[in-house]
């Protein structure tokens, strides 16, 4: 799924640390990609009653470090040639207040070897075999124990409550000024200029991506051979729904207006309001605040709205 720049999605790798690459490259990255993640999980976890698909979660964003393509990047950064590395930690998560941090290796989940989680496959097969079968473990009850390498190289193995999330991922690309979303990931480039924007708006942009995965966009575009008007129509309908995915996870749903009006002047690589003919900066504008109007009755006493009940869709599945 396109999504807010007309652009596919982009390797989603951390960058290469070459022998002589300065370190701070690489915490930059990091931190972009904590940012994502922590706000796109936090929306996942604020919407997860509302999804037709949600799993347990701890909140960790991970990596399968058999699959970095540089050994230096490995040996500096993650001090193991191989297994499940932590790549971000959600803020507000279990795995936060349990005490795992970006760089941990994550062990075993329920005393099963999170290293022989599927790595008979292709790398990329391979990391999404591992979320399923921990995935599979979270779902046990009691709460599950995980055990986890810290990146002093001590031990730690607690019990752990993972919570529910919609079904979806985060994750920067190693280059590129783009945001998209595919059938179940969301990726954005580091050089992407809303994640220098005020934090309700850089939201705002992770919800309108989210919302194409939550309404499986990319499935029915690919069904009916993704024609322009129907590009158009997920991109309404996306625009539509990230209101009520930005008021349940706390933000002010106006954001969605507030980020059209200020890139409205002078828009960003990639051509944020090119998006599609016919479907111009003001037009989004209307629509997200009629969309607001609309979702105002069913905000309930603790300020949640359920979509799956009250949203109106413009796609007929």
């Amino acid at each position: 799924m396109r999504g807010w720049l007309a652009a596919m999605l982009l390797p989603l790798t951390p960058p290469a640390l070459a022998a002589d690459s300065p370190p701070d490259e690489h915490r930059t990255w990091q931190h972009l990609d904590r940012q994502l993640f922590d706000v796109g999980w936090n929306l996942a976890v604020a919407n997860a009653p509302y999804c037709r698909e949600s799993e347990p979660s701890l909140g960790i964003a991970l990596r399968d470090i058999a699959a970095a393509a540089d050994p230096g990047q490995t040996l500096s950064v993650f001090k193991r040639d191989g297994g499940i590395a932590v790549r971000a930690v959600a803020s507000g998560s279990p795995a936060e207040r349990a005490g795992i941090v970006p760089g941990a290796m994550l062990e075993t989940v329920n005393e099963a070897m999170v290293a022989d989680f599927g790595f008979t496959e292709h790398s990329d097969g391979r990391l999404a075999t591992s979320r399923e079968a921990i995935a599979t473990e979270l779902r046990s009850s009691p709460p599950p124990v995980v055990g986890w390498t810290a990146p002093d190289g001590t031990s730690h193995g607690v019990a752990i409550a993972p919570v529910l999330a919609c079904r979806s991922r985060f994750e920067l690309a190693s280059s590129g000024t783009h945001a998209s979303a595919n059938g179940e990931r969301v990726g954005m480039g580091p050089d992407f200029p809303a994640f220098a924007y005020p934090a309700e708006e850089f939201a705002a942009v992770v919800a309108h991506e989210l919302a194409h995965i939550l309404l499986g966009h990319q499935a029915w575009l690919d069904g009916r051979g993704r024609k322009a008007g129907d590009i158009r129509a997920t991109e309404r309908e996306a625009d539509r729904l990230a209101p009520w995915l930005l008021a349940n996870a706390g933000h002010d749903p106006r954001a969605a207006i507030r980020l059209l009006e200020r890139m409205r002047p002078e828009p960003p690589p990639g051509g944020l309001f090119r998006i599609r003919e016919g479907y111009k900066w003001r037009d989004r504008v209307k629509i997200i605040a009629t969309e607001i109007e609309a979702m105002e009755p069913h905000v309930d006493a603790q300020s949640r709205a359920d979509w799956s009940r009250h949203f109106v869709r413009d796609i007929d599945e």
